[in-house]
């Protein structure tokens, strides 16, 4: 009792004395003295004024923790910011700290300080460094904030006005007041008048609020490496341990060390910690406070489980020491893919290019395939030569020893789709296994000239397929625009080959696909230049160049009878005007072009599906003057001449009868 009025007895001349200071301040800016008032008054007064002596205006704008040039700031002692707009938590640098970054909320920092009121009486000291969790709202609101803009070894003179230290409307019931100031007159006083802290910041845990509600606060010990974060289908490599303190002691609920596990197993990862993982990084050590709410609303299931407690926290540690990402393929959980090792650089193979692979065929559990000395993925040799300056210097050589690898032309579709699809992002020397369960993704391929991937031994699983390859090499083709003429006529006949190999299997997809491919570039400018300046008035480049014009036609015919068995009759129509414009292009134009008449009776018949009849007969008369002897086109003009007059007697009696009621 005696120690609450001795500290009464010191604080009334402090308040004189700030009364007179103020009184000073005022008279030096020739303003007139105000009138005494009461302490709800001077509290409403020290609310709305801004505190001159910190040099912080009312208009101020709030500071906010931007560098944008990614440099070291040029802070320097004396520095002020306003944390808290008009001037209601100002923060001065007293010793500069450094590095870039600053804690956020809810971090833990690791801080010592001391608080006084503006005569320089303390009501608090800490000279020990302790922790303290940035949002905490124990501590008054401006305290923290201000914290948040000091950086890693700092020393900064804090001051807070009243609403935002220890009489802030929201916190009263959660502030920790200081010990002799938590009650009575002392308390009263401590909440009414504006206060000072010296803080010195050493460090701070990084801490994350992952629900942005607080109930799950993640700790970070070490710091994850690269930007992958665990999935549903991942697998992973943990240490786990829940717990609670009951009693001060631990009592664990389950532990792991060193598990290898997968992201949906259920009976190592609960709903809780599969959101915690979500959050992490490889080589990544946290640990986290789940509050109960989070428990009774989002995981019961681990409650039950466990017979975990719902009135207090659940802490949980976990140490991610591996993670390997799984991909679903298909995004139907029947086909899966991982890298077993990482590649080198960042280009992957087109798919017109060629490449050398190295093969594992596991059939059920039993390895039905493998190239010889599996694990080697290096096939090249110093060699020393000389230069144009007569320096030796080493040079990669590449080697070619049998059995162990195997040469594929994309373009060839000799390598089932499932490959060819991770191929796309594959690097070079990087190993992958997939696992799948889809027997039709076996099929529509060619194995006639490859030892590894052979239809008959991919489909023989009953369980599980899985397949290891690693990417040894890839080659670019040159482009289709820098080739001789010759070479383009060789090379376009060959894919219209391939095309027409999954026509007749049935892929009328696929050989869609090849065929828009082709079609593409006789569309391009590139189809137009002469890359390698041939002569182009010799014979052989005429009729090369007439060749290439022939089997454009090909494929634009060959598109329009697929679209034609899909039902797609506009893009029949579409495509067999392009024949014609060719057609009409070409200096041949005079001459019978059966590729002309076919597109002509394909349009004519996709004009009767859509029951265009007259414009159907206007096409098929064209195809007859153009060819009189063919005879599938004077059938199919009697046909749909035959269909009109339906048409036209059907619409007749329609109007009759419409009339005629």
């Amino acid at each position: 009792m005696e120690q609450e009025i001795e500290q009464v007895q010191k604080i009334q001349p402090v308040e004189q004395e700030e009364q007179q200071t103020q009184e000073q301040e005022q008279s030096n800016n020739n303003l007139k003295v105000p009138e005494p008032k009461d302490d709800d008054d001077d509290f409403q007064d020290d609310l709305n004024k801004s505190y001159e002596s910190m040099k912080s205006d009312e208009k101020d704008p709030l500071h906010y923790n931007i560098d944008s040039d990614n440099e070291p700031p040029t802070d320097t002692v004396g520095d002020k910011i306003t944390v808290i707009k008009k001037g209601q938590a100002i923060k001065e640098i007293l010793e500069v700290g450094e590095g870039l970054g600053k804690p956020g909320r809810p971090y833990e920092v690791l801080i010592s300080y001391v608080g006084y009121f503006h005569d320089k009486v303390e009501f608090c000291r800490q000279d020990e460094p302790i922790r303290m969790v940035l949002g905490d709202a124990a501590y008054p609101h401006g305290l923290w904030k201000c914290i948040e803009h000091m950086r890693r070894g700092e020393k900064a003179k804090i001051m807070i006005k009243p609403k935002w230290a220890f009489k802030h409307p929201e916190y009263q019931e959660y502030l920790n007041f200081p010990p002799g100031w938590d009650e009575g007159e002392n308390k009263e006083i401590l909440k009414k008048r504006r206060v000072y802290y010296e803080v010195k910041l050493y460090d701070w845990i990084v801490r994350h609020d992952l629900n942005a509600d607080g109930m799950l606060i993640k700790t970070v010990h070490d710091r994850g490496v690269g930007y992958d974060r665990p999935f549903d289908f991942d697998e992973l490599t943990l240490d786990l341990k829940l717990y609670q303190i009951i009693d001060g002691q631990e009592v664990v609920y389950q532990r792991l060390e060193n598990q290898e596990t997968l992201m949906y197993n259920k009976e190592h990862i609960s709903y809780t910690v599969k959101k915690i993982l979500q959050s992490m990084k490889t080589k990544e050590r946290v640990s986290c406070l789940v509050r109960p709410k989070f428990l009774l609303e989002k995981d019961q299931e681990l409650v039950h489980k466990y017979g975990i407690l719902t009135d207090r926290v659940l802490h949980v540690d976990i140490d991610m020491k591996e993670l390997v990402r799984v991909e679903d393929l298909y995004k139907d959980q029947t086909t899966f893919y991982k890298t077993l090792k990482k590649g080198f650089g960042t280009a992957s193979p087109y798919m017109d290019c060629l490449v050398a692979l190295k093969v594992k065929i596991e059939v059920d559990g039993e390895v039905k395939f493998i190239h010889n000395n599996f694990d080697q993925l290096d096939y090249t040799v110093l060699k020393r030569e000389t230069n144009a300056d007569d320096e030796e210097v080493d040079v990669q050589e590449p080697i070619f020893p049998d059995n162990e690898f195997e040469r594929f032309d994309l373009e060839d579709y000799t390598v089932p789709s499932i490959i060819r699809k991770i191929l796309k992002t594959t690097k070079l020397r990087e190993v992958v296994q997939v696992r799948t369960i889809r027997r039709d993704k076996f099929e529509n391929y060619f194995d006639d000239n490859t030892k590894c991937f052979k239809k008959e031994q991919l489909q023989s699983f009953q369980k599980e397929l899985v397949i290891t390859f690693a990417l040894l090499g890839f080659q670019q083709k040159d482009y289709i625009f820098k080739l001789l003429i010759s070479e383009k006529v060789e090379r376009f006949n060959y894919l219209k080959s391939v095309a027409t190999k999954f026509y007749k299997l049935g892929n009328l997809k696929k050989a869609l696909k090849i065929y828009l491919k082709i079609n593409a570039y006789f569309r391009s400018k590139d189809a137009r230049n002469n890359f390698q300046k041939e002569d182009e008035q010799q014979l052989e480049f005429r009729d090369n160049k007439d060749e290439l014009s022939s089997i454009s036609k090909v494929i634009l015919t060959n598109i329009s009878i697929i679209h034609l068995k899909k039902k797609d009759y506009k893009e029949v129509v579409k495509y067999a005007d392009d024949v014609s414009l060719i057609n009409h292009q070409s200096q041949q134009a005079l001459e019978v072009d059966h590729k002309y008449s076919k597109a002509l009776f394909l349009k004519g018949r996709a004009l009767v599906e859509m029951t265009e009849y007259t414009q159907a007969i206007e096409v098929f008369k064209d195809l007859l003057e153009f060819e009189p002897e063919n005879e599938e086109a004077q059938k199919e003009l009697q046909r749909v001449e035959t269909l009109y007059k339906k048409y036209q007697d059907k619409e007749t009696k329609m109007f009759q009868k419409m009339f005629s009621q």
